[in-house]
């Protein structure tokens, strides 16, 4: 559609990242109660694969309260060897961004190195989708590869996954 394709558009001149290493628009709806547990938005990483670069948020709408995305070892004091499990609650630190309504956030996922081919993960870009407390929250993720795959591109579609309730 129109908006979709003005949604890429304005995202592809924020990341200044070709159109083609965009993945479809990944949108959830939170509900009072629902979160995105914590998690990196990557794969492991092995040497030569295609992989999710950077993750830019749109929030399309904000909730009346609650729903922020947390990144906790974004506050360079948070050890990077904890587990995923010790952020299921938005409550430890690190830094949080309060969905505002047409806002955005970027953040890479890898540490890029050797022309973007190859990486490391950047484990500071572990997130959480916190709880929405009252409202509803609306989001957009695009993800940037860091390389083209013709075969993957062929089949884009908009997809929705991932929400939880209590």
């Amino acid at each position: 559609t129109d908006v979709v394709k003005d949604l890429e558009e304005r995202t592809h001149a924020v990341t200044h990242m070709p159109r083609d290493l965009g993945e479809p628009f990944n949108c959830n709806h939170y509900e009072v109660g629902e979160h995105f547990n914590s998690h990196h938005d990557i794969a492991e990483m092995h040497s030569g694969n295609r992989n999710r670069l950077a993750t830019m948020i749109l929030y399309l709408r904000e909730p009346e309260e609650g729903g922020a995305t947390c990144f906790p070892r974004a506050d360079n004091a948070t050890d990077a060897s904890t587990y995923h499990s010790d952020f299921l609650s938005c409550k430890t630190g690190g830094v949080c961004i309060q969905p505002t309504f047409k806002s955005a956030s970027l953040f890479y996922n890898m540490q890029a190195q050797q022309q973007m081919t190859v990486g490391v993960r950047h484990e500071d870009s572990l997130h959480i989708g916190c709880d929405v407390m009252k409202g509803e929250k609306w989001i957009c993720n695009r993800w940037m590869m860091n390389k083209y795959d013709p075969y993957y591109n062929a089949g884009r579609k908009l997809v929705t996954e991932g929400v939880v309730g209590n």
